[in-house]
């Protein structure tokens, strides 16, 4: 693998960066309504997706302590479908991601995106809704919270990671998707007043606004090796 070089952020990363630093700060300090793990996992989500937007590899690192605090979070919650996600693939996933972009990054620590085909696209689509409404049935007999949006946040996440490690540019169009609907979910935990559902509904915003960057700069990528080639 090549020698990793440090993110070149430009100011919109940074704002991000400091909007979930803030946030996170006073909602822990001065209104004292999120736990320490909640402050740490939302500062090394938002650096984990902005990496990621980037197409930096170094978003695995701040990944893998995101995904691991956000698990004990979602359990509080009884997100179940969010527990499961993030304990049982998100977390292993982070050491897939790095190993298979270790093999495929340019100049600067940076992947070489790609595109589905048309038929690909299809294929996703209709497994995706099949999974959902499958899932869906199982967190309702078991209780969960929420159960068809929380299937619909965790099936469309395993495929969006699985999109991820393999450096295709679509996985962005199923973060916005699945931000949306997770911005949703905590606010409706938020006005349940459950813990720690504040921070979580900023973090996840700024989740959705790194996504429409992300998608935007990793189809730049993508064109970029397209001409290379």
């Amino acid at each position: 693998m090549k020698n990793l070089s440090l993110p070149q952020l430009n100011p919109f990363n940074w704002a991000l960066i400091a909007a979930i630093v803030l946030l996170s700060l006073f909602d822990f300090i001065w209104l004292g309504e999120t736990d320490t793990y909640a402050t740490i996992a939302a500062i090394a989500g938002v650096i984990c997706v902005v990496l990621s937007a980037k197409g930096h590899i170094l978003c695995y690192l701040f990944g893998l302590i995101e995904v691991s605090l956000y698990v004990l979070i979602s359990w509080k919650t009884h997100f179940w479908g969010e527990v499961m996600l993030n304990g049982l693939y998100f977390l292993p996933m982070q050491f897939v991601g790095f190993y298979n972009w270790s093999k495929n990054i340019g100049s600067e620590s940076l992947v070489k995106a790609r595109n589905l085909t048309n038929a690909q696209k299809l294929l996703l689509l209709i497994a995706s809704i099949a999974l959902i409404i499958l899932y869906g049935f199982l967190l309702e007999v078991i209780d969960g919270n929420i159960p068809y949006l929380d299937a619909t946040t965790t099936v469309l996440s395993v495929v969006a990671m699985l999109l991820m490690v393999r450096a295709f540019v679509e996985q962005w169009w199923l973060w916005i998707v699945i931000d949306v609907f997770t911005v949703i979910k905590w606010i409706i935990a938020l006005s349940a007043q459950e813990p720690n559902a504040a921070i979580m509904v900023a973090m996840w915003s700024i989740f959705l606004i790194n996504s429409v960057y992300g998608y935007f700069n990793w189809r730049r990528l993508s064109n970029e090796l397209r001409i290379e080639s």
